[in-house]
């Protein structure tokens, strides 16, 4: 986990960020309960928590990461979210996306 936004968390703010790293950025609500299991991306992906209470597991990794907190999850981890709280929970993702010009590695 890395240093937190402030809060509440600015998703302008995280979106130029992370455009600015060369990820995308997109507003993700799950309700209480929801578990995505076993997702795998071959490109790195990104997480802050809005508000809610989430679960990321990755590899022996499980985090619960604060509001504001962004999380890092290496392109072919095989990793779980899941709203383990008893509201909504709103996240930010992002995927690194290739940028015009560029050639992947």
């Amino acid at each position: 986990m890395t240093a937190p936004y402030p809060i509440p968390v600015d998703e302008t703010q995280v979106a130029n960020d992370w455009r600015k790293r060369g990820y995308d950025c997109e507003h993700k609500l799950d309700e209480p309960g929801t578990e995505l299991v076993d997702y795998l991306h071959d490109v790195d992906e990104l997480h802050v928590v809005l508000e809610g209470e989430m679960e990321i597991s990755f590899g022996q990794t499980t985090l619960h990461p604060d509001p504001g907190e962004e999380i890092f999850v290496p392109a072919g981890a095989l990793h779980t979210v899941r709203n383990i709280g008893t509201s909504p929970l709103r996240r930010l993702r992002g995927h690194f996306v290739l940028r015009e010009g560029e050639e992947e590695a």
